[in-house]
C-alpha cells in the first residue's frame, strides 16, 4: 500500500463514507500534502508513522507536528498544527514551527474560533494556516492599522 491509499484509508475510516466528489477532494489533499512536505529536516526531526492524512513530525524534545493541506471554500491551505504532551508550545516553538513548516517566505495565521466552531482534540496544541496559491490576507506591514512594533 502507497503512502497515499494508506493515508487515504485513515481518512475513510475517520467519514466512514464518502461521495466520490468527497474521495477526489481527499485525494487531491493527500497528494498535495506530499508535494508541500519538507524533505530534508534538521536532524533533532524525525517523520514518523502512521500518516494520519498529513505528514507526521517529532522532534526529540517532544513537540509534535502534524502538516496536512484543506481544502477549504474551494482553496487549499497548508494547515500545521504543533502540540506538546503537557504544556502549549511557546512562541519560539511557533516561530521554529512556522520557518521549517511553512517558510520564512510565507504568511501564516493563527485562528481561533467561534466558540461553536472550536474543536479541541489536544489541549495543548496550535495551529498555522498559510494559504496555498492566492494570498488573500492583507500587507501587514501598513502603519495605519496594521502591526506595529513596540
Amino acid at each position: 500500500m502507497t503512502p497515499m491509499e494508506a493515508a487515504r484509508a485513515i481518512r475513510a475510516l475517520d467519514m466512514q463514507e464518502f461521495t466520490p466528489a468527497e474521495g477526489a477532494r481527499i485525494d487531491h489533499e493527500i497528494a498535495t500534502t506530499e508535494a508541500v512536505v519538507p524533505t530534508v529536516l534538521p536532524a533533532e526531526w524525525e517523520r514518523i508513522k502512521p500518516d494520519i492524512g498529513g505528514a507526521v513530525f517529532l522532534h526529540r524534545h517532544g513537540m509534535k507536528v502534524i502538516v496536512r493541506v484543506e481544502v477549504h471554500e474551494g482553496h487549499d491551505w497548508l494547515h500545521v498544527s504543533f502540540s506538546r504532551r503537557n504544556k502549549c508550545p511557546s512562541y519560539a516553538d511557533a516561530s521554529d514551527v512556522k520557518a521549517l513548516f511553512v517558510g520564512r517566505g510565507r504568511k501564516a495565521i493563527m485562528v481561533l474560533p467561534a466558540e461553536s466552531e472550536h474543536v479541541n482534540l489536544h489541549p495543548f496544541c496550535l495551529h498555522w494556516y498559510s494559504p496555498l496559491g492566492r494570498d488573500p490576507l492583507p500587507d501587514f506591514r501598513r502603519v495605519r492599522g496594521g502591526v506595529v512594533g513596540i
